[in-house]
């Protein structure tokens, strides 16, 4: 009787469970329905195939971001020659790059139906599954990437070999450059990679880029020793810190002198150079007359404005950033264990020079003693 009554009770319970899931199943469908097609109350209520509810709810959604990447492109496109037709003289024509940085490939594909070819990613391991996505190589053929996330040295081999790859953005270093350039030969790439210098007008910790003191020297380097790059322009990013109430950016200020003092030294028109600068909010202060690469998102107006000839927009365009994948956390980290050991080797290596030159020092003093001396 016992092992009978211990039966009834687990059919009792498995009862209950199948209740419960016909409930939560009853539940969601009827969400679906509110949200896809709200139930006309004058006519009888038939019971839909559930999977035609649930592809009818994916295609509503689809033509729902569809829309809104249109318009957001067309948005910011009228912004930027709004800004454009605002300068008097010396205008150019404004390169947008559309941000994808986590975004899904239908995301992508929207945006270049829409006639966008320009694309920017942040990591290297998912501009690679991008790039060899199916739907992305038979769609988007005439699709130009650009590389605007920090670069490894280890990766630049990974780097050299994306296909359709138009730029990087974020040149740092005389070691970044020749390690780039190197793999581009082992490539056998047909055209030369263009490159933009990243310059680290804000002096922040937290972020890449050569000093506005070594711009020259590493912009001379790519030109007369890397044959494989081709250099563009420049590129910075500018504070979080400063407010557009406050008027122009000082870092988007120190790239327009950066980019006169490589103009003098490296003997370069300014028509030549190219600049990037700016983020959604004031991308359109940018644009004025060369190519400097300023920001992102929130300030691409402003960077217009300055003369930005190349602004980098995600938000604005493909709505807020989705949560970086596992691999992507893996390569931040592996970045910032880079960084690390970059910095300590640095430290060390001016410990060296320090001590050198207080050697030299002290040689010449007691030779000067010695001369007193005598």
């Amino acid at each position: 009787m016992k092992k009978s009554g211990n039966g009834g009770d687990k059919n009792k319970f498995k009862e209950l469970k199948r209740r419960t899931q016909r409930e939560i199943r009853k539940a969601y469908w009827n969400y679906i329905d509110s949200i896809v097609s709200p139930p006309d109350l004058n006519k009888p209520q038939e019971k839909p195939n559930c999977m035609k509810r649930f592809w009818t709810f994916i295609k509503h959604k689809r033509m729902a971001s569809t829309s809104s990447i249109q318009t957001a492109l067309k948005t910011v496109n009228a912004n930027i020659q709004n800004q454009i037709s605002k300068k008097t003289e010396g205008a150019q024509n404004v390169r947008l790059v559309a941000v994808t940085k986590t975004k899904p490939v239908e995301d992508i594909i929207t945006a270049y139906e829409c006639g966008q070819r320009h694309f920017g990613e942040n990591y290297i391991i998912e501009l690679e599954e991008k790039t060899k996505h199916p739907r992305i190589q038979a769609i988007c053929r005439e699709i130009k990437w650009h590389f605007i996330g920090h670069v490894q040295t280890n990766k630049a081999k990974n780097l050299a070999a994306i296909p359709n790859l138009y730029m990087c953005e974020t040149v740092h270093s005389e070691k970044l450059a020749k390690k780039l350039n190197k793999e581009l030969e082992k490539a056998g790439k047909t055209e030369k990679l263009k490159v933009l210098v990243q310059v680290n007008t804000s002096r922040e910790e937290n972020k890449n880029g050569v000093s506005t003191s070594k711009v020259s020297d590493l912009v001379n380097l790519i030109r007369t020793k890397c044959t494989e790059l081709e250099f563009k322009g420049l590129m910075t990013i500018g504070s979080f810190d400063h407010s557009l109430a406050d008027g122009v950016n000082p870092d988007f200020v120190k790239l327009l002198k950066c980019r006169d003092d490589v103009c003098r030294r490296c003997n370069l028109k300014v028509e030549d150079i190219e600049l990037s600068m700016g983020m959604s909010h004031d991308y359109e202060h940018a644009v004025k007359d060369i190519e400097l690469s300023i920001g992102m998102s929130h300030d691409y107006e402003h960077a217009v404005e300055l003369g930005s000839t190349n602004v980098r927009v995600g938000s604005t365009i493909f709505g807020a950033r989705d949560p970086p994948k596992q691999s992507q956390n893996q390569e931040v980290i592996q970045e910032k264990e880079e960084e690390s050991q970059q910095y300590q080797e640095n430290n060390d290596s001016q410990h060296i020079t320090k001590a050198t030159d207080q050697e030299e020092v002290l040689e010449n003093n007691t030779t000067r003693l010695r001369e007193l001396a005598i």
